[in-house]
C-alpha cells in the first residue's frame, strides 16, 4: 500500500539515515523465561526454565502478509511495518497469538530478507469485527527504533504512521496489552520451540549452580526438554482431559477493553498518546 503521507520527511531523511533494527536474519533465536503464568502445569519448585525460539518456527499458518486488517480473522496478533524508500510502499505482516507463550508468533520471526525495505514500526493488534485496536509494543522493534529517534521522531509519529499504514481498518492507538493473558498448556508447549535450564552458552561456575539447584529441587537430569515430555506423560497419559486452550488449539477470547476513557479533542476524536511505557515482558538472546 502507498502510503498517504511523507514517510521519508516523518523520519527526517536525508538529514538522519534510516534507523536500522536488526532483522530477522540476523536474530535468529531468542530464549524467553517462562513465569509461573505462561504455561500450566510445570512445578513452581523446578528451577528457571528458558523457552527458546528460531527464525524458521514461525507459524506460518497463521501469519498473513499485505493483508488488509478488515480481512483479517477476529483475535490478536502481532504485526510488522516496513516501508521501501525506492518504491514508496509499505509491507505489512501479522502473525495471530492465541496465548502468552507467543509460540511461533514472536515479532522476530515475522520481517523476511530484503534488506530494501526499513522496519519502521512494531507492536501488538486485536481485531473483533469492525473495531481494531493497536500498541507499540515490541520490545525488538519497536523500543529499539524509539530509542534510534528520540532527538527527532516523537510517539506520536510512530502512532500517526501505524495509522496511516492501516488506514483501511481506521485502528485506535491503545496502551492496554492486546496479547492474550491465558496461558499454554504442556501438551503443546514442545511444538514450536524448546525448552533449556541454560541460557545461551552458560559458564562452567553457572551450569554449577544449575546443577546445584537440580539436585536441591530432586531432579536427576539437567533435560528440561525430557522432563517436560516425561511430565506430559504422566499428566496426560495419552488420554485427552478437559479440554484447556493451547497454542495450536482455539482462538482466545476478546481481549478485554479498560473502562477508562481517552480523553477526546474538539473533534471526537482520541487525542494522540503520551510516549511509550515500558514492556514488561522479559526475554533474552542466544547468539
Amino acid at each position: 500500500m502507498d502510503p498517504t503521507i511523507n514517510v521519508k520527511r516523518l523520519f527526517h531523511v536525508p538529514k538522519y539515515p534510516w534507523p536500522v533494527a536488526n532483522r530477522g536474519t540476523v536474530i535468529n533465536r531468542v530464549q524467553k523465561i517462562l513465569q509461573p503464568n505462561h504455561v500450566t502445569g510445570i512445578p513452581g519448585h523446578w528451577p528457571r526454565i528458558y523457552y527458546g525460539q528460531t527464525r524458521a518456527n514461525l507459524a506460518r499458518n497463521r501469519t498473513y502478509r499485505n493483508t488488509n486488517v478488515s480481512t483479517l480473522p477476529d483475535g490478536a496478533y502481532l504485526y510488522l511495518i516496513e516501508y521501501d524508500p525506492e518504491t514508496n510502499r509499505y509491507h505489512k505482516s501479522f502473525v495471530r497469538v492465541l496465548n502468552k507463550l507467543e509460540s511461533g508468533s514472536r515479532h522476530f520471526q515475522l520481517p523476511i530478507s530484503n534488506k530494501n525495505r526499513v522496519i519502521v514500526a512494531a507492536g501488538e493488534l486485536s481485531k473483533k469485527g469492525s473495531e481494531v485496536l493497536f500498541n507499540l509494543e515490541s520490545g525488538t522493534y519497536t523500543r529499539n527504533l524509539v530509542t534510534k529517534t528520540s532527538k527527532y521522531m516523537s510517539s506520536n509519529n510512530y502512532i500517526r504512521l501505524v495509522k496511516n499504514a492501516l488506514r483501511n481498518a481506521r485502528p485506535e492507538y491503545t496502551f492496554e496489552i492486546l496479547v492474550p493473558q491465558i496461558p499454554a498448556n504442556l501438551r503443546n508447549l514442545l511444538a514450536r520451540g524448546t525448552c533449556s535450564f541454560y541460557h545461551g552458552e552458560p559458564s562452567n561456575k553457572t551450569r554449577q549452580k544449575i546443577q546445584a539447584n537440580l539436585k536441591k529441587a530432586g531432579l536427576t537430569t539437567n533435560s528440561a526438554q525430557n522432563l517436560i515430555r516425561n511430565l506430559v506423560k504422566k499428566t496426560c497419559g495419552g488420554v485427552r482431559s478437559t479440554p484447556t486452550r493451547g497454542p495450536e488449539k482455539s482462538g482466545p477470547p476478546p481481549p478485554k477493553r479498560s473502562p477508562a476513557k481517552r480523553p477526546r479533542n474538539n473533534n471526537g476524536r482520541a487525542t494522540q498518546a503520551v510516549p511509550l511505557r515500558r514492556s514488561a515482558r522479559t526475554a533474552g538472546r542466544a547468539h
